[in-house]
């Protein structure tokens, strides 16, 4: 599904209107998987994580929307400036190679600075190359492919006391991130 989209290319309000059918239909898919394989337990964990996501993925297509207004406003920008952040997903996916040899009751903590070094490469980069409204923009979209718990949760990592663990670069990625359910979602978001 992720990989029919053109990941935050619209130009225009219809192409816009494109990109949402296709998060709908991915939201309509997660739901009628859960209503159809999942229990019910199952079925409200997975509303807990995922709620919050969805909720900000159908504000994000209401053309009344100042985000969706302001994306359409600066989407020549994106578009334009897209693949410098080529750096920002190879660290991240890097980080995602790395988390095998994690030892398991520290990898919640090296994900989650993993995913807020990602998150923080971005905005940094789009604040600079486009706008600071693109850059929200952005995270948004991160937001619903990390979903909103993944955030709450790594929110706390964002000031962690202990710092965060050196992290690996994307300068010798195996290309292993790709068999990672992350590295899934993260790819087709990927441009170089």
């Amino acid at each position: 599904m992720l990989k029919k989209m053109k990941i935050l290319s619209p130009r225009n309000e219809e192409e816009m209107t494109k990109q949402c059918s296709y998060l709908d239909e991915m939201r309509n898919c997660v739901y009628n998987y859960s209503r159809e394989c999942m229990t019910e337990l199952e079925r409200s964990l997975g509303d807990l994580i995922l709620s919050g996501t969805a909720d900000s993925m159908k504000e994000l297509c209401k053309p009344t929307n100042r985000i969706h207004q302001d994306f359409l406003k600066q989407a020549e920008c994106i578009n334009d400036k897209y693949s410098g952040t080529a750096t920002c997903f190879k660290d991240a996916f890097a980080a995602v190679e790395a988390l095998d040899s994690i030892k398991p009751e520290t990898r919640i903590q090296f994900l989650c600075c993993g995913i807020n070094r990602f998150r923080k490469c971005v905005d940094e980069y789009f604040s600079s190359a486009c706008d600071k409204s693109v850059a929200e923009f952005i995270d948004a979209i991160l937001e619903f492919i990390l979903t909103e718990f993944a955030l709450q949760i790594c929110t706390s990592y964002e000031t962690y006391k202990s710092g965060c663990p050196a992290l690996p670069t994307g300068n010798d990625l195996k290309g292993t991130y790709k068999t990672n359910l992350i590295g899934e979602f993260l790819t087709p978001f990927y441009r170089e």
